[in-house]
Protein backbone atom coordinates (compact mmCIF):
# COMPACT_ATOMS: atom_id res chain seq x y z
CA UNK A 1 0.00 0.00 0.00
CA UNK A 2 0.98 3.82 -0.17
CA UNK A 3 0.06 5.59 2.98
CA UNK A 4 2.16 8.30 3.12
CA UNK A 5 4.84 10.52 0.89
CA UNK A 6 6.69 13.27 0.08
CA UNK A 7 7.03 15.91 -2.19
CA UNK A 8 10.35 18.07 -1.72
CA UNK A 9 10.87 19.33 -5.39
CA UNK A 10 10.46 22.75 -6.32
CA UNK A 11 8.45 24.45 -8.53
CA UNK A 12 11.02 24.94 -11.40
CA UNK A 13 11.96 21.10 -10.63
CA UNK A 14 8.40 19.87 -11.69
CA UNK A 15 8.34 22.05 -14.47
CA UNK A 16 11.53 20.70 -16.46
CA UNK A 17 10.64 16.85 -15.32
CA UNK A 18 7.40 16.71 -16.80
CA UNK A 19 7.58 19.75 -19.42
CA UNK A 20 4.45 21.83 -18.13
CA UNK A 21 4.06 25.47 -17.57
CA UNK A 22 4.45 27.46 -13.97
CA UNK A 23 1.66 29.21 -12.23
CA UNK A 24 1.55 27.20 -9.37
CA UNK A 25 3.26 27.30 -5.98
CA UNK A 26 4.18 24.16 -4.11
CA UNK A 27 6.27 24.11 -0.57
CA UNK A 28 8.33 20.89 0.51
CA UNK A 29 5.65 18.30 2.04
CA UNK A 30 7.76 15.32 4.08
CA UNK A 31 4.88 13.71 5.17
CA UNK A 32 1.76 13.68 3.22
CA UNK A 33 -1.43 12.41 4.56
CA UNK A 34 -4.52 10.63 3.04
CA UNK A 35 -7.02 13.70 3.19
CA UNK A 36 -4.10 16.22 1.83
CA UNK A 37 -4.40 18.12 -1.11
CA UNK A 38 -1.82 16.79 -3.53
CA UNK A 39 -0.68 18.17 -6.43
CA UNK A 40 -1.40 15.77 -9.61
CA UNK A 41 -0.85 16.16 -13.36
CA UNK A 42 -4.09 15.39 -15.73
CA UNK A 43 -5.90 16.24 -19.07
CA UNK A 44 -3.19 17.38 -21.87
CA UNK A 45 -0.62 17.12 -19.20
CA UNK A 46 -0.14 21.12 -19.04
CA UNK A 47 -0.95 21.99 -15.76
CA UNK A 48 -0.62 21.20 -12.02
CA UNK A 49 -4.05 20.55 -10.13
CA UNK A 50 -4.62 19.88 -6.31
CA UNK A 51 -6.99 17.15 -5.58
CA UNK A 52 -7.78 15.75 -2.31
CA UNK A 53 -5.84 12.14 -1.64
CA UNK A 54 -9.02 9.43 -0.90
CA UNK A 55 -11.16 8.65 -4.23
CA UNK A 56 -14.39 9.12 -3.75
CA UNK A 57 -16.47 8.12 -6.46
CA UNK A 58 -19.35 9.70 -8.47
CA UNK A 59 -21.76 7.82 -7.11
CA UNK A 60 -21.00 7.32 -3.63
CA UNK A 61 -23.21 7.99 -0.69
CA UNK A 62 -22.08 6.22 2.16
CA UNK A 63 -20.91 8.07 4.80
CA UNK A 64 -17.89 6.09 5.65
CA UNK A 65 -16.97 6.36 1.94
CA UNK A 66 -17.37 9.49 1.84
CA UNK A 67 -15.33 11.00 4.37
CA UNK A 68 -12.19 8.79 4.05
CA UNK A 69 -12.41 7.66 0.38
CA UNK A 70 -10.02 5.04 -1.01
CA UNK A 71 -6.61 6.32 -0.98
CA UNK A 72 -5.01 3.17 -2.85
CA UNK A 73 -6.64 1.18 -5.57
CA UNK A 74 -4.90 -2.38 -6.95
CA UNK A 75 -3.40 -3.19 -9.87
CA UNK A 76 -4.64 -6.15 -9.91
CA UNK A 77 -8.28 -5.46 -9.63
CA UNK A 78 -8.65 -1.65 -10.81
CA UNK A 79 -10.41 -3.02 -13.86
CA UNK A 80 -13.11 -5.08 -11.67
CA UNK A 81 -13.97 -2.70 -8.76
CA UNK A 82 -17.18 -0.73 -9.66
CA UNK A 83 -15.04 2.50 -7.63
CA UNK A 84 -11.81 2.00 -10.29
CA UNK A 85 -13.19 1.03 -13.07
CA UNK A 86 -14.38 4.09 -14.85
CA UNK A 87 -11.63 6.56 -13.39
CA UNK A 88 -9.15 3.52 -14.76
CA UNK A 89 -10.40 3.72 -18.21
CA UNK A 90 -10.94 7.67 -18.42
CA UNK A 91 -9.83 9.82 -15.36
CA UNK A 92 -6.06 9.22 -14.71
CA UNK A 93 -3.56 11.49 -13.70
CA UNK A 94 0.10 11.82 -12.11
CA UNK A 95 0.63 11.73 -8.59
CA UNK A 96 3.85 14.12 -7.92
CA UNK A 97 6.41 12.84 -5.42
CA UNK A 98 10.04 12.08 -4.46
CA UNK A 99 9.25 9.13 -2.34
CA UNK A 100 7.04 7.83 -0.02
CA UNK A 101 6.46 5.53 3.33
CA UNK A 102 6.44 2.03 4.35
CA UNK A 103 6.42 0.00 7.63
CA UNK A 104 7.91 -3.09 8.37
CA UNK A 105 6.30 -5.32 11.35
CA UNK A 106 9.42 -5.81 13.67
CA UNK A 107 7.91 -7.99 16.89
CA UNK A 108 5.76 -5.92 18.96
CA UNK A 109 6.13 -2.82 16.36
CA UNK A 110 6.50 -1.51 12.99
CA UNK A 111 9.85 0.38 11.67
CA UNK A 112 9.17 3.30 9.18
CA UNK A 113 11.33 3.35 6.14
CA UNK A 114 11.52 6.40 3.46
CA UNK A 115 11.67 4.72 -0.08
CA UNK A 116 13.27 6.89 -3.11
CA UNK A 117 14.58 6.62 -6.34
CA UNK A 118 18.53 6.09 -6.03
CA UNK A 119 19.29 9.45 -7.06
CA UNK A 120 16.84 11.07 -4.93
CA UNK A 121 14.51 12.48 -8.53
CA UNK A 122 11.28 13.54 -8.73
CA UNK A 123 8.96 10.76 -10.34
CA UNK A 124 5.49 9.96 -10.70
CA UNK A 125 2.95 7.29 -9.05
CA UNK A 126 0.34 6.17 -10.89
CA UNK A 127 -3.03 7.61 -10.01
CA UNK A 128 -6.70 7.44 -10.92
CA UNK A 129 -9.19 10.88 -10.09
CA UNK A 130 -13.23 10.78 -9.90
CA UNK A 131 -15.50 13.77 -8.98
CA UNK A 132 -18.13 13.71 -6.23
CA UNK A 133 -20.73 16.61 -5.49
CA UNK A 134 -21.31 16.45 -1.69
CA UNK A 135 -25.08 17.03 -0.08
CA UNK A 136 -24.04 20.59 0.36
CA UNK A 137 -23.60 20.87 -3.75
CA UNK A 138 -19.84 21.39 -3.39
CA UNK A 139 -17.67 19.25 -6.19
CA UNK A 140 -14.45 17.87 -4.83
CA UNK A 141 -12.37 16.10 -6.87
CA UNK A 142 -10.42 13.33 -5.49
CA UNK A 143 -7.64 11.17 -6.27
CA UNK A 144 -6.33 7.61 -5.52
CA UNK A 145 -2.93 5.64 -6.02
CA UNK A 146 -2.11 2.63 -7.81
CA UNK A 147 -0.56 0.00 -6.46
CA UNK A 148 1.25 -3.15 -7.25
CA UNK A 149 3.14 -5.97 -5.72
CA UNK A 150 6.48 -5.27 -4.35
CA UNK A 151 9.84 -5.97 -5.96
CA UNK A 152 12.38 -8.36 -4.98
CA UNK A 153 14.27 -5.16 -3.09
CA UNK A 154 11.55 -3.67 -1.11
CA UNK A 155 9.24 -7.12 -0.72
CA UNK A 156 11.32 -7.96 3.42
CA UNK A 157 9.81 -4.57 4.30
CA UNK A 158 6.05 -4.90 2.88
CA UNK A 159 4.21 -6.87 0.28
CA UNK A 160 3.07 -3.85 -1.84
CA UNK A 161 4.18 -0.55 -3.51
CA UNK A 162 2.65 1.66 -5.36
CA UNK A 163 3.46 2.36 -9.02
CA UNK A 164 5.83 4.44 -10.08
CA UNK A 165 5.52 5.41 -13.77
CA UNK A 166 8.65 5.71 -15.86
CA UNK A 167 8.78 9.10 -17.66
CA UNK A 168 8.59 7.65 -21.38
CA UNK A 169 5.13 6.51 -19.98
CA UNK A 170 3.81 9.79 -18.64
CA UNK A 171 1.66 10.62 -21.56
CA UNK A 172 0.75 6.93 -22.34
CA UNK A 173 -1.05 7.46 -18.95
CA UNK A 174 -2.46 10.38 -19.58
CA UNK A 175 -4.20 9.80 -22.99
CA UNK A 176 -7.67 9.06 -22.50
CA UNK A 177 -7.18 6.90 -25.80
CA UNK A 178 -4.99 4.26 -24.58
CA UNK A 179 -6.23 1.10 -24.93
CA UNK A 180 -6.98 -1.01 -21.55
CA UNK A 181 -4.48 -3.52 -22.65
CA UNK A 182 -1.68 -1.14 -23.22
CA UNK A 183 -2.62 0.59 -19.68
CA UNK A 184 -2.48 -2.85 -17.63
CA UNK A 185 0.56 -3.90 -19.68
CA UNK A 186 2.73 -0.62 -18.62
CA UNK A 187 1.50 -0.53 -14.93
CA UNK A 188 2.70 -4.34 -15.06
CA UNK A 189 6.55 -2.93 -16.21
CA UNK A 190 6.95 -0.08 -14.05
CA UNK A 191 8.20 -2.24 -11.20
CA UNK A 192 11.81 -2.59 -11.91
CA UNK A 193 12.77 1.39 -10.88
CA UNK A 194 16.10 1.38 -9.19
CA UNK A 195 14.53 2.22 -5.18
CA UNK A 196 16.74 2.62 -2.03
CA UNK A 197 15.09 2.43 1.61
CA UNK A 198 16.32 3.15 4.99
CA UNK A 199 14.89 3.63 8.38
CA UNK A 200 13.33 6.68 9.57
CA UNK A 201 12.24 7.98 13.37
CA UNK A 202 8.69 7.01 14.52
CA UNK A 203 8.08 10.47 14.40
CA UNK A 204 6.00 9.48 10.73
CA UNK A 205 3.54 8.05 12.39
CA UNK A 206 2.01 11.53 13.37
CA UNK A 207 0.80 12.60 9.96
CA UNK A 208 1.07 16.71 11.97
CA UNK A 209 4.58 16.33 11.60
CA UNK A 210 5.58 17.73 8.66
CA UNK A 211 9.89 18.50 9.16
CA UNK A 212 13.04 17.56 7.18
CA UNK A 213 13.77 14.64 9.76
CA UNK A 214 11.21 12.75 8.74
CA UNK A 215 13.78 11.77 5.56
CA UNK A 216 16.65 11.28 7.17
CA UNK A 217 18.34 8.07 7.73
CA UNK A 218 18.64 6.71 11.51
Amino acid sequence: MCGRFALTASAQQIIEHFAIGGGFCTTPRYNIAPGSFVPVIRGDGQQIDFLKWGLIPTWATDKQLTGNGFMNARMETVMEKPAFKSSFLRRRCLVLANGYYEWQPQGDRKQPYYISAMDERLFAFAGIWDSWTNPNGAVIETCAIITMPANANLMSIHERMPVILKPSAYQTWLDRRSLQSTLLALLASSGDIALRAHPVTTRVNDPRFEHPECLNAL
